[in-house]
């Protein structure tokens, strides 16, 4: 505001400015703002995966106790008796942790191929 405002039109013209330049600052806020989450994307990728190894989704329990056994199973086959004790505890469950949260949303599809599997009709014999 560089002048003294003596008319109702006047103050409707500065009113009108000043408007237009809140608006054009809030744009500008805005687009920095947006600048920023993408800056910080890669950081909250990371969290996200440190997230899912870290702790372990809970949502289908028969999913999760099926997946823990199949990773007892594979990791024992792996690593032998002789594994220490990084392969033996820690590297199986961020296994679990990651694969529980990776299966989070696709329970009900796997679901369904695994009963799937079970319900192929046999081919019957000809003759």
């Amino acid at each position: 505001m560089s002048k003294k405002i003596n008319s109702y039109d006047e103050l409707l013209i500065e009113k009108q400015k000043l408007e237009m330049l809140f608006q054009v600052q809030k744009e500008l806020v805005k687009f920095e703002i947006d600048e920023i989450k993408e800056d910080l994307e890669p950081a909250f990728n990371a969290l996200e995966f440190l997230k899912k190894i870290a702790l372990r989704n809970t949502d289908n329990p028969v999913i999760q106790t099926g997946l823990n056994l199949l990773i007892d199973k594979l990791s024992h086959k792996l690593q032998g008796d002789d594994g220490g004790f990084l392969i033996t505890t820690i590297v199986p469950n961020l296994i679990k942790n990651y694969a529980s949260n990776l299966l989070a949303g696709h329970a009900d599809d796997l679901i369904e191929h695994l009963l799937s599997l079970f319900d192929k009709e046999e081919p019957q014999p000809e003759g």
